[in-house]
């Protein structure tokens, strides 16, 4: 029987306290489920870190020194514009930040900011590569956290061609997940889609009279997915 980090929890609860969260989230997913040995391999190739909100990881333009694996917390990527920074995307638990421009050996494509307070596994440039290697549950892991940036950074491109509203639906349908709450205030999203706060809050009341979505204290969340993702991407077929 595979010896999964799913029985830290039963046989060693010291490890899975301090580990168990990676196997549960790296990637956005607990599958294909990691071995103690894949665990204890990524725990060891890196530091745990406390990353205070405006620190600024690395920056667009300049190498990056290390790959950061977020357990919580919430980091924005964003590059500079004639009209100031833009926000281009945004890593939350699960995600890795910087190991696409370690992968490339060259700049960052963008800089990396913590938005809110967060603690990630730092892991050194020189150490990603042999640890990827070793452990192929690791390296399909951490293929899916690759895949999710480069799907944001698809809909960033997407986004710049609707409305605000159009935009805005598009994004909380891609946040949203199963849960149907969105954990992000309207500064935030304005951020991201490069609009001013005001256009967020008018599209967000268009939103809710429809029965689209509900609001609280930088949350969202969607009540009809279904139409929301209709507003979203008008041209797709949505049935069944």
């Amino acid at each position: 029987m595979l010896d999964t980090a799913r029985d830290l929890d039963l046989h060693h609860p010291r490890r899975h306290s301090a580990g168990g969260w990676i196997a549960r989230t790296l990637g956005g997913t607990d599958e294909p489920a990691l071995t103690r040995h894949d665990v204890e391999a990524l725990l060891g190739a890196g530091d745990t870190v406390k990353l205070r909100s405006g620190a600024v990881l690395h920056r667009e333009g300049e190498p990056v020194p290390a790959a950061h694996v977020l357990r919580s917390g919430r980091i924005e990527l964003y590059r500079r514009g004639r009209s100031g920074d833009r926000v281009v995307g945004q890593v939350g638990p699960g995600g890795v930040v910087g190991d696409v421009s370690l992968f490339r050996g060259g700049s960052a494509m963008s800089s990396a900011r913590v938005a809110d307070d967060a603690v990630a596994l730092r892991i050194d440039r020189h150490r990603v590569v042999a640890l990827l290697l070793g452990h192929p549950r690791i390296a399909v892991r951490w293929l899916m956290a690759g895949l999710d940036e480069l799907e944001a950074a698809r809909r960033v491109v997407r986004m710049l061609h609707g409305t605000v509203k159009e935009q805005l639906a598009e994004l909380l349908v891609a946040e949203a997940g199963y849960s149907g709450d969105v954990s992000l205030s309207q500064a935030a999203i304005a951020a991201i889609l490069g609009a001013s706060r005001q256009s967020i809050n008018e599209a967000l009341a268009d939103l809710r009279r429809s029965g689209l979505v509900a609001t609280g204290y930088r949350t969202v969340q969607v009540l009809d997915a279904a139409r929301l993702r209709h507003l979203a991407y008008p041209e797709a077929d949505h049935t069944e």
